[in-house]
């Protein structure tokens, strides 16, 4: 369309300006010729700015997305630096326990650990060895263990808390523990009982404050 008018304003004003003085008629053109040039004129704006807006559209939008792909990279780059410093800890970990003392059994390894101290000191003590406060998964191990500290003859931390109260969790992945061996009275809601331990005489579990001084049973998935 906008050709159109040009082709047109071409053949007027072509006839409009090839006279000094003009007549009606070609006061006449000379008027459609400045209207018509005013319609082009608008009409190359229009599309000065539609190709403005479409250029910073697709600027915006490439931009968007190299944005999104950078944060995913840098995202990357985090998860395999952890994964890098995990192993570096793991390496440095079990190259200094050389001399832990662990019990092995049915693919688990444990360290008992004698000295009575806090659970939250338990927990840093097991991370020193490359392991965590043991998981029990099942009766068996739990008969297991509880076979172990029944000689000592004293309690012992193990990795499960509410932290939320009333939801008992292993501290290894946090999943709820779903069956519990609670000793009679126990697991139920106080705000100060937060910390478990197994019981040496019944390898039943108690609920106590975490600032109680227990010994404590470490759990490795690697061991020599």
């Amino acid at each position: 369309m906008m050709v159109i008018k040009i082709i047109l304003l071409l053949m007027i004003s072509k006839n409009a300006f090839s006279l000094h003085c003009m007549a009606d008629n070609e006061k006449q053109d000379f008027d459609v010729s400045r209207k018509a040039l005013s319609e082009i004129k608008a009409d190359i704006q229009n599309i000065r700015n539609t190709l403005y807006s479409d250029y910073h559209q697709v600027v915006n939008k490439m931009y968007a997305v190299l944005r999104k792909r950078s944060d995913s990279l840098s995202k990357l780059d985090q998860k395999i630096q952890k994964i890098d410093n995990d192993f570096k800890f793991v390496e440095k970990t079990c190259q200094n326990t050389d001399d832990v003392e662990l019990d092995k059994y049915n693919g688990h390894c444990y360290h008992y650990g004698t000295d009575k101290i806090d659970w939250f000191t338990a927990k840093k003590n097991c991370k020193k060895i490359g392991g965590y406060l043991v998981k029990i998964d099942n009766k068996d191990e739990n008969k297991r263990i509880h076979s172990i500290i029944r000689k000592t003859g004293k309690n012992h931390w193990i990795g499960l808390a509410d932290f939320t109260e009333g939801q008992f969790r292993w501290t290894f992945d946090q999943s709820l523990a779903t069956s519990i061996p609670w000793f009679p009275g126990r697991g139920k809601h106080d705000t100060n009982r937060n910390c478990v331990n197994i019981g040496d005489s019944s390898g039943q579990w108690d609920d106590r404050t975490c600032s109680y001084k227990l010994p404590y049973i470490c759990e490795r998935n690697l061991c020599k």
